[in-house]
């Protein structure tokens, strides 16, 4: 991976109107979402690098500006393609808001470009920005698609 802020990088409030696509981010007001947006960075990662691994600490999560990735879990019986993801395309985000562990590994299919949104810098930014820290990153809920994966709801039959 190679982290980079290019020369023509987009400007702000470009890199805000795409983070306002996401739920979450989208309730941001206009000037935390901005402040946001400065704080990103880029990276870039070529073709079967992976981007994230399930199972690590969600340290930062992307928007995807070029490319394509393959998001995957594993469970029991094996890995399991969730979903192939591009432009505009969120992945990580609900690692930036908790403390949970990844829920899926994900490798570029293509060269892929990345708005990156760390963690660290996010948090540093609640304190002078409330509506960041009050983010309902509980309506996001990745978790119950895996569960259902998995067969631990109930009802569900194991094959």
């Amino acid at each position: 991976m190679a982290q980079l802020r290019p020369a023509d990088a987009p400007p702000v409030e470009e890199i805000a109107q795409v983070l306002a696509l996401h739920p979450i981010f989208g309730r941001f007001d206009p000037t935390s979402l901005r402040a946001v947006a400065a704080h990103c960075g880029f990276a870039t990662f070529p073709a079967g690098d992976t981007i994230m691994r399930q199972g690590d600490r969600g340290t930062f999560a992307c928007v995807i500006l070029e490319g394509e990735v393959d998001v995957s879990v594993e469970i029991p019986a094996g890995l399991i393609h969730v979903a192939t993801l591009g432009r505009n395309r969120f992945i990580g985000e609900l690692g930036v808001f908790t403390d949970l562990p990844r829920i899926a590994t994900v490798v570029a299919r293509t060269y892929v470009i990345v708005l990156r949104i760390d963690r660290d810098s996010l948090m540093s930014l609640a304190a002078e920005f409330p509506s960041i820290g009050v983010a309902p990153a509980a309506q996001h809920k990745p978790l119950a698609g895996l569960s259902d994966l998995r067969g631990e709801r109930a009802g569900a039959r194991r094959i």
